[in-house]
């Protein structure tokens, strides 16, 4: 797989590079003209895993949650003329009115995928490409619910980024506000999997460590990489200056920019999501001041009460471990 993915002929092709940017189709007239559109959950998939696991999606719209839950569906160029159609008959199924389900396509990853014989590669690009979509669509969301022109914390506009899969037990946002209501970022991470890191610090301090992390207590070499310790299926974002950083940043290492070369693209790579928040967290580190860094907040997955790892009554969201495997085939 290795081999094959480096000797991609789209790598070598100046003809391939510039954006891979997600574009948006459309979005619900409803959800632009609500006056609660300021703060919304986000997730993304494709079409075949969205009918596969509609019931997270029924679960949320029985949930105690008030927010809107947007679901961005990717589909292909060829399919863009009638996507719409088909997420209307969904939406009518389920009576889906706090979900709001919108397509997107990439007519670049459209291009790149054609370029691959391996059918294997083809699937594991557009998946990859999609986890970090629910990031890089973040701008372009903001900018059509008018969110992009304000500078504000959690507690009065907040965007989540999460799984599909994931289970709403509680109203998240009255208990997240409580704690994080006045950052402008809240990140996640795992302690059960952190191996030599300080737990008497805090994980930011970790961010200049080495990549590469050995268990040494382990009967077996175990090595613990930092990017597997950041969580993607967790975020928590206000419109401000360090969140519009973060998102240039991490959309520079996920889908690159008109400038980089196009195979620095980490969508390419299964954890591209993750370490594309690693590197854009390091970097932020050392570009904005300060004050602005103490509006960043982490949040344990692995311990915590409120969005949790393990089915835990009292939390509000609960992840399933492992819920990315359920993107690959097999």
């Amino acid at each position: 797989m290795a081999s094959k993915l480096l000797n991609s002929n789209w790598r070598k092709d100046k003809d391939c590079n510039g954006l891979v940017t997600p574009s948006i189709k459309s979005l619900s007239s409803d959800f632009l003209r609500s006056k609660k559109r300021n703060s919304f959950i986000l997730t993304t998939c494709d079409l075949t895993y969205l009918k596969e696991n509609i019931n997270y999606l029924e679960s949320y719209e029985n949930s105690a949650s008030m927010l809107f839950l947007l679901c961005g569906v990717y589909f292909d160029v060829k399919e863009i003329d009638y996507c719409e159609k088909i997420l209307w008959a969904i939406k009518i199924k389920h009576k889906f009115k706090k979900v709001i389900m919108f397509p997107f396509y990439c007519k670049k990853l459209s291009w790149i995928t054609n370029q691959q014989k391996d059918e294997e590669i083809q699937f594991d690009y557009i998946i990859n490409y999609i986890k970090c979509a629910r990031f890089n669509l973040v701008s372009q969301l903001w900018t059509a619910t008018g969110a992009s022109k304000l500078e504000t914390t959690i507690k009065n506009s907040a965007t989540f980024i999460i799984d599909l899969d994931a289970e709403f037990h509680q109203d998240l946002i009255l208990k997240f506000n409580e704690y994080y209501g006045n950052k402008n970022m809240v990140l996640s991470w795992d302690s059960t999997l952190e191996s030599q890191i300080n737990k008497n610090s805090a994980f930011v301090e970790t961010l200049n460590a080495s990549s590469i992390k050995i268990n040494k207590d382990s009967a077996n070499l175990k090595v613990i990489l930092s990017h597997t310790i950041i969580k993607a299926g967790f975020m928590c974002l206000s419109p401000s200056f360090t969140s519009k950083i973060f998102l240039e940043l991490f959309a520079a290492y996920s889908i690159g920019t008109l400038e980089s070369p196009i195979y620095h693209r980490l969508f390419t790579f299964y954890y591209g999501d993750q370490i594309s928040i690693l590197h854009s967290m390091m970097d932020l580190k050392t570009l904005i001041p300060k004050e602005y860094l103490n509006k960043i907040d982490w949040i344990d997955i692995g311990t915590s009460e409120i969005v949790s790892l393990c089915r835990n009554k009292q939390a509000c969201l609960f992840l399933p471990k492992g819920n990315a495997l359920k993107y690959l085939k097999g």
